[in-house]
């Protein structure tokens, strides 16, 4: 099943409710990422997630007249606070095309955002981006499956995904995007830009040689048309993917290790990465 975004909760929540499990889990991760001790995330509605829930908002919903509403609504100011203090959410552009893919990529590069460690080989991604249901102006990171304390961490096959998300849609709400990236990487024979976004894998011919890759700063210039969005693959000789970035206008747009999120020049993606670099343009 396709799932781009997330409601946080699919009803009130509270110490008198009756409430869904999954929702009371969710809600528990949440205050806990947030600072505020629920003893666990068991989906069972506790005295210790009662506390976690008066010290909250003693401390950020001070009211002027308690007691507050016994239970918690989805469409509440209460859960957005929660993800903000726990650091976990990604403020959208709602732009899409260039301009959407440059604002995103300014709002990591003045955040800092930095590559997630345990999404460098032989590890594996461990964080996916949904939209929050009811807020198109905002994302949140799942992090090991569950609703974790942040900061905000990409990698590259996470941040190329997202990024193809904004160039059709604006944000992480609806198809095409989605939020799992599983299928992709290592030897996998399912490409992000290929088969999620409808991109066209390039093959040329240089020399007396047509291949589908290419190796060179020149060889990618030849290939790329002014005005078209590219993602490229970086694999190995034996065809075991590796890295993801983007290509427009000669400018290399990713996330790495000890760059973050960072754009160059294409002869310095090639003398940094190497390899064989498939490309994918945009659909017409």
């Amino acid at each position: 099943m396709i799932k781009a975004e997330w409601p946080l909760l699919n009803k009130n929540v509270g110490p008198n409710g009756h409430n869904w499990k999954s929702d009371v889990k969710t809600f528990q991760q949440l205050l806990s990422a947030a600072g505020y001790d629920t003893g666990g995330d068991s989906g069972i509605w506790n005295d210790a997630t009662t506390r976690a829930l008066i010290g909250f908002r003693g401390d950020h919903f001070p009211g002027p007249l308690p007691p507050y509403p016994s239970e918690v609504a989805p469409d509440g100011d209460e859960l957005m606070a929660l993800v903000k203090l726990a650091q976990i959410e990604i403020p959208l552009p709602r732009q899409t095309g260039m301009n959407g893919i440059q604002r995103m990529h300014d709002w990591f590069v003045s955040q800092r955002i930095e590559y997630d460690p345990d999404a460098v080989p032989p590890g594996v991604a461990t964080r996916a981006i949904y939209g929050i249901g009811g807020h198109p102006e905002s994302a949140i990171q799942l992090i090991d499956l569950a609703w974790r304390h942040g900061p905000v961490q990409m990698d590259c096959t996470t941040y190329v995904n997202l990024m193809l998300g904004i160039f059709f849609t604006g944000g992480a709400h609806s198809a095409p995007y989605e939020a799992a990236c599983g299928d992709f990487g290592g030897t996998s024979k399912i490409h992000c830009g290929r088969d999620r976004y409808g991109f066209k894998a390039i093959e040329a011919k240089f020399g007396e040689e047509t291949r589908d890759y290419v190796t060179t700063a020149d060889e990618m210039a030849a290939v790329a048309k002014e005005g078209k969005l590219y993602v490229l693959e970086v694999t190995t000789s034996k065809s075991s993917l590796f890295h993801m970035a983007l290509l427009y206008n000669g400018n290399v747009m990713e996330c790495r290790p000890k760059l973050a999120c960072t754009s160059g020049s294409m002869a310095d993606f090639i003398r940094a990465m190497g390899g064989r670099i498939h490309m994918y343009e945009q659909p017409a």
